[in-house]
């Protein structure tokens, strides 16, 4: 489906009818450009998109993250944020006290709690989650979990995600297992 325009004379045709897609290229400005497109595109058509641009900046609040973690308890009677600690392996979740919206996110253990906090504070149902360049500073072991937790304990919101890389190693796995079609960001563009 024709999305949008580049520079007036290329339409982006993105394949909207796969749910699960991971988007490859060697260019920063072609893939940024796509998911930006894409994101303006589902809001325009009225669809719950939560994107994640390459400059990342929390969504959420310490207080935000606080009242979450009071009203939801998981497995074992621990907060979300314990579970994510654990789960992850953070031993020293530093700096948490100046977590504030807005903040530019400049470690992995903020991106991944900025990631689970803004979908799980979400109300909305059938989500699009667009993440642009999903490696900025996470470790590439935990990628490919990051992506296979979201999605696990948030399938009842995630109707469609949607994340752009350079290397799709690491999601070789869930490439294979959770049908995720990788595309070249090349292989979307069309001359008019």
């Amino acid at each position: 489906m024709i999305i949008g325009q580049l520079n007036d004379s290329i339409n982006i045709d993105f394949p909207l009818d796969k749910q699960k897609i991971i988007v490859t290229d060697d260019s920063f400005i072609l893939k940024t450009k796509v998911l930006e497109t894409l994101n303006s595109f589902l809001i325009n058509e009225g669809a719950n998109t939560i994107y994640f641009p390459s400059d990342r900046m929390m969504n959420v609040s310490k207080d935000e993250i606080e009242t979450i973690d009071i009203s939801f308890k998981l497995a074992k009677g621990m907060t979300l944020r314990e579970n994510i600690e654990n789960a992850y392996n953070i031993k020293d979740p530093f700096k948490f006290e100046e977590i504030y919206k807005g903040k530019e996110i400049d470690c992995g253990y903020l991106q991944v709690l900025n990631f689970f906090y803004t979908i799980h504070s979400n109300p909305n149902k059938n989500l699009n989650i667009i993440i642009d360049n999903l490696h900025c500073n996470l470790h590439y072991l935990i990628q490919e979990k990051l992506v296979f937790d979201l999605m696990t304990c948030y399938a009842n919101k995630i109707d469609r995600f949607i994340f752009s890389v350079y290397n799709t190693d690491p999601f070789k796995r869930i490439c294979h297992k959770d049908n995720f079609k990788v595309i070249n960001v090349n292989e979307m563009l069309k001359r008019r």
